[in-house]
Order: structure tokens, then C-alpha cells, then sequence
């Protein structure tokens, strides 16, 4: 059987309340974050053969998001397995960032099968990357589905891979200081 990788899937929604209410038989990984005074969840999945996802319900609007990059190894364990584990950020982006986010993104896509290298060695089975808008700004929305809770960072400057190159150059573009961890939602 030829593996599949699948498309990666996120709602973002703003709360009505201070916890969301996540419903028993919801698939995916449920985020949440605060941000410029605001509380979100988000939930992400990816999508199984069999069926469609059903989403998280709790928020008060669904906010706009654009899957940019999605990289994946051929085989992804189920995420109820105990060696999967789910890491998110929020990223918000520099005035002027939109042009760099299209080359970026293109670039990733291009060096789809090198990206998949990277992650690999990262001991990352995938990696999903989203664009929104938050609080009036741009961000990034970024899913990483690992094999510890501490994947490696493509910052470690051992990595002479052309894609872990551009995407350390692309880092320009983020605004460090603004960018949010996300608490996996249990």
C-alpha cells in the first residue's frame, strides 16, 4: 500500500469564555493561547481517510486561517499514541512580511522533499504552518507533531540543508517578542 500524507486542517475562534468546551468525541489536538488581551483556542488535525474532522466547538466566530506549508513524513502514528506530541506557536510577523511569507512558503514547496529530511532528523513526523490574522495583525500559526515534547529547533546551525537555511533567513520576518507558545488543551 502506497502511504498517504494528508492535509492538516485548524480552526482558530476567539472565547466566549475563559476555558472552551471541547465535545467527548472531537478529533484533533486542541491549543490555547491568549493573545493582546484576547483568549483563543485552536484546534488542528489532520484529516483521515475514512472521514472528515469534526472540530472543536467553544469559540465565538471562527477567525480566517490559510494553510501555507504543510510538510510530512509518509507515516504519521496516531496521535493517542504515547510518543506523539503536539507543540504550537503563534508567531505575529513584521510590517512588510507579506511578500517574504509567499517566497518563503513557495520555497518550502519547492524543497518539499528536502523539507521532509529536515524534519525528519529534527524527530518531527510534521509540520504545518497557517497564515492568519490576529488582533488586527499577521501571524503565523505554526504546528509541529513530534516524537519528544522537545523537538530540535532548525536554528542549530550544524543543519546545511538549503530549506533549514531559508527558513532561518525567513526568521527575520517574525516579531520575537510577540510570539506566543501554545498550552495543549487537556
Amino acid at each position: 500500500m502506497t502511504p498517504i500524507t494528508l492535509p492538516a486542517w485548524l480552526t482558530i475562534s476567539e472565547l466566549a469564555a475563559e476555558r472552551p468546551t471541547v465535545p467527548a468525541n472531537s478529533k484533533g489536538q486542541t491549543f490555547t493561547f491568549r493573545l493582546a488581551g484576547r483568549s483563543y483556542v485552536a484546534t488542528y488535525a489532520r484529516a483521515t481517510p475514512t472521514g472528515g474532522i469534526r472540530f472543536a466547538e467553544g469559540g465565538v466566530g471562527g477567525i480566517l486561517v490559510e494553510l501555507l506549508v504543510d510538510i510530512a513524513q509518509p507515516w504519521i502514528p496516531a496521535s493517542n499514541d504515547g510518543d506523539v506530541h503536539y507543540q504550537a506557536a503563534v508567531i505575529r510577523l513584521r510590517e512588510g512580511s507579506a511578500t517574504a511569507v509567499v517566497d518563503w512558503a513557495s520555497a518550502l514547496q519547492t524543497r518539499h522533499a528536502e523539507a521532509i529530511e529536515s524534519i525528519r532528523a529534527e524527530g518531527v513526523f510534521a509540520e504545518s504552518w497557517f497564515r492568519t490574522e490576529l488582533a488586527g495583525q499577521p501571524h503565523l500559526f505554526a504546528v509541529m507533531v513530534c516524537q519528544t515534547s522537545e523537538a530540535v529547533s532548525r536554528d542549530e546551525p550544524s543543519s546545511e540543508l538549503e530549506v533549514d537555511r531559508i527558513h532561518r533567513e525567513f526568521k527575520r520576518y517574525w516579531d520575537r517578542g510577540r510570539m506566543v507558545r501554545c498550552d495543549l488543551f487537556s
